[in-house]
C-alpha cells in the first residue's frame, strides 16, 4: 500500500507538464484528445486507508487491495493522457518539426510529427516523437484518425527530468475505437485501452515491477482483465518463493458505481491458466498458507484460523462506490445492478502470468535520425 501511496506523488507531479500556449478556436488538431477508458470508484480507487498487507491479510483486505492495483493502472494511463494532452497544446495539425522549452523541467524538448510512420508490424496514418535536449526518448505516439487507433509509449523522467519516482519506467498505451472483439463477449468493444508499464521502482517486499491491464467499454460496463507482477511478495507464508502475480477478471457499471471480480494469487511464472481459479482462488491460497504456517495447531484452532483468514475470500468479490468490497461469493448484494448477467464473468480471461512476467516496453527508433 505505502508503494500506492509513492507512486501517486509520482503522479501528481505530471499535472503541470502544459506548456505555455493558447488553444486554437479553430481545431484542426491531428493530435488525439486522450487514449482512456475510465472506470468507477468500485473498482479503482486507492484504500490508502485500510491496513498494509503486511499488518493483516485477509478476504475483506486483499479484495479491497485489488482496487488500489486497478487504480495504478488507470493513473499510469492518467499520466501518459496529460502528456499527450500538453502535445495537443502544441497545436499540430499536419507533419512538422520543432522544439519547444517544458515550463515543467525548464528542457528543450524536440518533436518530429511524420506522416506514414510505423511501429511494430504496423504503418500508421501519423507518429509524433518527443525526445528530451539530449535526445533520449521521452514521448511516442502512432495513431489512426478514423477510426481512431493508436499506441502511447512514454519515460516518465525523460518527459519531465524532475521525476523522482518511477522515473525510468516505460509505459504503454493501446487504445482503439474500431469496434474490438474479445472471446467471452457477444459485443464488440466502442472503445478499449490496454495499459502496460514495467520498470516500476522497488519500493518494499509486495512492490509491483509490472502491470498489464485491459480495460473494454460496451455502454455502461467496463470489462476488465490484468496482472500485477509482484516478484518478491508474501502472504501469511514468509517463506513462500516464486512472488505473487495478482491475477484478475471484473465487470465495472460505471454509472451505477458497482463492480464485480474474480482473484487468483499464483506465482509469477504460472504458463497455464487451466486450474487457475481453483489451485488459485484467493480463498485456496489463503487457506492453504494458514494451514502450513499455523499447523502446530490443533485441528480444532486451526479451523478456526482458516474460517477467519478466509470468511470474505469467496468468489467472486461484489464492490460498490467508495466503500469497495462489500461480500462475496452467494451473499450478493441487493443493490440495483447486481443482475445474474452482471455478474457472471466465467467468460473473462486474465493474462497469463509468465508472459507478463517476462514484458518488455521498448520505445522506437525514427528512421534517419
Amino acid at each position: 500500500m505505502k508503494r500506492a501511496v509513492r507512486y501517486a506523488v509520482f503522479l501528481a507531479m505530471m499535472t503541470g507538464i502544459l506548456v505555455s500556449c493558447e488553444k486554437s478556436k479553430k481545431d484542426d488538431n491531428i493530435v488525439p484528445e486522450d487514449f482512456k477508458v475510465g472506470m468507477s470508484d468500485a473498482i479503482s480507487r486507492p484504500d490508502l486507508d485500510k491496513k498494509d498487507l503486511t499488518q493483516e491479510v485477509d478476504g475483506n483486505t486483499l479484495y479491497n487491495y485489488l482496487r488500489t492495483l486497478v487504480w495504478i493502472g488507470e493513473l499510469s494511463s492518467d499520466m501518459v493522457n496529460e502528456a499527450i494532452t500538453s502535445v495537443r497544446e502544441l497545436k499540430i495539425e499536419g507533419p512538422m518539426e520543432f522544439s519547444f522549452t517544458s515550463t515543467h523541467d525548464g528542457r528543450i524538448k524536440d518533436v518530429n510529427v511524420v506522416a506514414g510512420a510505423y511501429f511494430g508490424n504496423d504503418q500508421w496514418e501519423y507518429g509524433l516523437y518527443l525526445y528530451d535536449e539530449d535526445g533520449s526518448r521521452a514521448l511516442q505516439l502512432f495513431w489512426n484518425t478514423n477510426p481512431l487507433k493508436g499506441v502511447a509509449l512514454m519515460i516518465p523522467g525523460n518527459f519531465n527530468r524532475n521525476i523522482q519516482v518511477h522515473a525510468r519506467s516505460v509505459l504503454k498505451i493501446e487504445y482503439g475505437e474500431e469496434g474490438l472483439n474479445i472471446a467471452g463477449l457477444d459485443k464488440p468493444m466502442e472503445k478499449y485501452m490496454i495499459v502496460s508499464v514495467v520498470n516500476l521502482d522497488v519500493t518494499g517486499t509486495d512492490y509491483a515491477s509490472k502491470i498489464k491491464l485491459f480495460a473494454g467499454k460496451v455502454g455502461d460496463v467496463v470489462y476488465i482483465r490484468g496482472n500485477t507482477i509482484h516478484p518478491t511478495a508474501t502472504l501469511i507464508d514468509e517463506t513462500r518463493t516464486g512472488g505473487i502475480c495478482w491475477t484478475f477478471v471484473a465487470k465495472n457499471d460505471v454509472e451505477k458505481d458497482i463492480a464485480v471480480a474474480r482473484v487468483a494469487l499464483p506465482p509469477v511464472d504460472l504458463d497455464d491458466l487451466t486450474n487457475l481459479w481453483t489451485d488459485y482462488s484467493l480463498k485456496n491460497v489463503l487457506t492453504a498458507e494458514v494451514e502450513k504456517v499455523y499447523s502446530d495447531l490443533s485441528a480444532e484452532e486451526l479451523n478456526q484460523v482458516v474460517t477467519a483468514v478466509t470468511a470474505n475470500a469467496d468468489d467472486p468479490a461484489y464492490f460498490s462506490g467508495t466503500t469497495g468490497f462489500v461480500s462475496s461469493g452467494t451473499s450478493v448484494p441487493s443493490q440495483e445492478g447486481f443482475t445474474s448477467a452482471f455478474i457472471d464473468v466465467t467468460g473473462l480471461a486474465p493474462f497469463v502470468p509468465a508472459g507478463v512476467n517476462a514484458m518488455e516496453i521498448d520505445l522506437a527508433f525514427e528512421e534517419n535520425r
